[in-house]
């Protein structure tokens, strides 16, 4: 009812709007597209049109489009920090980190809910392991933002396990499990808390309850309810059965994702070094081969 009331509004930048962010949840990019463009067509100044066109073209791919409508919402909104994430975050998924999206992240301010997931990924993509430390220091509650939790002793755990560190990475993923196993007990219905939980929990060696809390993650959130973002419990899966060893059900949920639109790509995956086990899986280089950016 809502769409064909809307349709009769269609010339109104507002109308555009509410119909996009129902497109949204749903992963009907094409749509979601397709609107924000008639949004831009009608009002071109329009910030909001702008920002979420870019979005679109990102989550689908077409990254010169998103670069280049993002240059645009940065021109007219420079101190947007959302601007510049996206940025960096384009780069990301086409070509992996890079000097352009580490300059795009300096222009976040240290504060934002997305600057420690920004530089995290940045200096790990990277390889610059022994900028992590001083990072997650600057930021003792590690990420916290609309898709995950992540406390810093999880996140110093991963790159712990990277470099051979076996015992620092048990340390790691045994207080990190100490934390959520307490944050747990007040947020019972967030998806990022059940993720982070099972993380630690195989981290830790606990098989059972590391697949309890990831499947209870997917529950809470699954893609039906919201294709943006009900990704993360999946990539979540997928590094919760990479770390205990189980690379065939963690290539099965990276397929899930890779096969979807959304700002997971091969690029990403690559040089996420999180995912330890899948490298050595015969499955990995078809996986990487059949869902390369522009493949």
């Amino acid at each position: 009812y809502f769409e064909l009331a809307a349709d009769k509004l269609d010339n109104k930048v507002e109308v555009l709007i509410a119909k996009a962010s129902i497109y949204e949840p749903q992963g009907e990019w094409g749509k979601y597209i397709e609107t924000y463009e008639k949004g831009v067509r009608i009002s071109p100044m329009d910030l909001n049109c702008i920002v979420n066109l870019a979005f679109g073209y990102y989550f689908t791919q077409r990254f010169e489009e998103a670069l280049k409508y993002n240059a645009i919402a940065t021109n007219l909104a420079p101190e947007a920090a959302w601007n510049h994430l996206t940025r960096a975050f384009v780069i990301f998924a086409r070509e992996g980190s890079t000097m352009e999206s580490r300059k795009a992240l300096e222009n976040v301010d240290e504060d934002h809910d997305w600057y420690l997931y920004g530089f995290y990924f940045q200096e790990l993509f990277e390889g610059n392991f022994e900028a992590i430390p001083g990072l997650l220091e600057n930021h003792p509650r590690g990420i916290d933002n609309k898709s995950t939790r992540a406390p810093k002793e999880l996140l110093a755990a991963f790159v712990h396990r990277h470099l051979g560190r076996e015992k620092e990475a048990g340390t790691a993923f045994r207080e990190a499990l100490e934390i959520t196993t307490e944050e747990i007990k007040t947020h019972q219905t967030d998806h990022r808390y059940y993720s982070a939980l099972g993380l630690a929990h195989a981290g830790s060696g606990n098989r059972k309850e590391a697949i309890e809390a990831g499947q209870t993650a997917i529950e809470l959130l699954p893609l039906s309810k919201d294709a943006f973002y009900g990704v993360s419990p999946l990539l979540e899966m997928a590094l919760i059965y990479d770390l205990l060893g189980e690379s065939d059900l963690a290539i099965d949920h990276l397929e899930m994702v890779l096969a979807i639109p959304n700002f997971f790509t091969t690029e990403f995956l690559k040089r996420d070094v999180r995912y330890k086990n899948i490298r050595t899986n015969n499955r990995y280089e078809d996986l990487i081969a059949r869902y390369s950016p522009g493949h």
